[in-house]
């Protein structure tokens, strides 16, 4: 075993299937078969296979038997591989119900209960998907699937589209803010530092028409010449 890229990798010996191969004139046997094929495929039934050890990452192990077996040191010989494929063979008719899995409580002795309530969690997951009508019904899932994968991505789609969105929406209302700063800085209602002054008040008075046109007809003196009736007429 070993790491790559941030992920455990495990050397792991199964039964592919066997390489096809011919005996040619001189006694010499070369395999056959079709170019970039890997040699490394699950053997159909029937078919006769061969032990290969594989490396593959950590996230692919399923569940670990708590049967421990003494395998040669060198795999790479093919006499020690079919030593190991007899070995599993004799637990696998010694365990005729199924081989043990290892128990992290009993065979680990782990005792946090954070983690036992993990476990239950999963327990409880495991029970959920197997009852579930599809996980029978696997010509069913099997179309299903790849449309559900397909929803999926597209939700992801949608959020990140609703994302750049909301970014943009929020750069053009900065936009229009700032150009309203500019005009309230150049008709005197706040400073520069944006300290609002009095023409700045007088407009927050105004809860009726257009606060900045009304105020600078206050403060030009519009109304200075005509009577209250008269103001309260043009207000109204």
């Amino acid at each position: 075993g070993g790491e790559r890229g941030g992920a455990y990798l495990l050397d792991v010996c199964l039964p592919c299937a066997a390489a096809k191969s011919i005996d040619t004139a001189s006694g010499q046997r070369i395999e056959v078969g079709e170019k970039g094929v890997s040699k490394f495929v699950p053997p159909r039934e029937g078919e006769r296979t061969e032990m290969q050890v594989i490396e593959m990452p950590i996230d692919l192990l399923q569940e670990i038997s708590s049967i421990r077996v003494h395998v040669p040191q060198d795999l790479r010989s093919s006499d020690a591989r079919r030593q190991v494929a007899k070995t599993v063979q004799v637990v696998h008719e010694r365990f005729e119900k199924g081989i043990p899995v290892l128990d992290p409580a009993d065979d680990l002795r782990i005792t946090d209960e954070s983690y036992h309530k993990i476990a239950r969690k999963v327990e409880s997951l495991e029970a959920r998907v197997h009852a579930h009508k599809l996980h029978k019904d696997v010509e069913k899932r099997d179309r299903l699937y790849p449309m559900y994968k397909r929803k999926i991505a597209i939700v992801q789609e949608i959020a990140v589209l609703t994302k750049s969105a909301k970014a943009a929406g929020g750069l053009t209302f900065r936009a229009q803010l700032k150009g309203m700063k500019r005009v309230l800085r150049r008709l005197g209602h706040v400073t520069a530092d944006d300290a609002v002054q009095l023409k700045g008040r007088a407009a927050c008075e105004i809860s009726s028409g257009d606060e900045l046109v009304l105020t600078e007809m206050i403060f030009d003196g519009a109304f200075n010449d005509l009577p209250a009736d008269v103001c309260a007429a043009v207000l109204s």
